[in-house]
């Protein structure tokens, strides 16, 4: 790796090492991420809730590691998870009206904090900023998706 790959990297880690739980009304930021995407998902599939399967794959973690999250998000009645009646094999989860307010205070601290650190920042190197890192995501997403076709016809090859 060079000089400029290893920088990039080496700053991408450094976000990854803000501790935002400790700004956060005592839960973690995997919590706030979950009570975040079950709050998105229900409200694009109209108030029906989000289903289990939907928030492991925004959080990008396995449906069990959502299901443990979710069972003691119930526990401290946070989330409720309800069985589709159209569809049994489909389990939707909601906030309930304690994990919503919960919610609310979690993103109301997030965007005072966003808020007061752009604002330290000049706006047009905001955007400028975005634009990059957008055109870094969507460069690297492309080259994973080819070298795993690539991976496939090596390993076909080998067989």
């Amino acid at each position: 790796m060079d000089e400029q790959q290893k920088n990039l990297f080496e700053t991408f880690g450094l976000f990854h090492k803000l501790n935002f739980s400790s700004i956060l009304p005592d839960i973690s930021q995997g919590v706030s991420a979950t009570l975040r995407v079950i709050e998105h998902s229900s409200k694009e599939s109209g108030g029906k809730g989000a289903k289990i399967s939907t928030v492991a794959e925004k959080l990008h973690v396995a449906p069990s590691a959502v299901c443990r999250t979710l069972r003691s998000l119930e526990e401290k009645d946070l989330v409720l998870r309800t069985v589709d009646s159209s569809d049994r094999r489909n389990t939707y989860v909601v906030l309930t009206d304690k994990g919503r307010q919960l919610f609310d205070e979690t993103e109301k601290i997030m965007s005072e904090f966003l808020t007061s650190v752009l604002n330290k920042i000049d706006a047009e190197d905001i955007e400028r900023l975005n634009l990059y890192l957008r055109q870094i995501y969507e460069v690297a997403q492309e080259e994973i998706a080819l070298r795993k076709c690539q991976n496939r016809k090596d390993e076909a090859e080998d067989e």
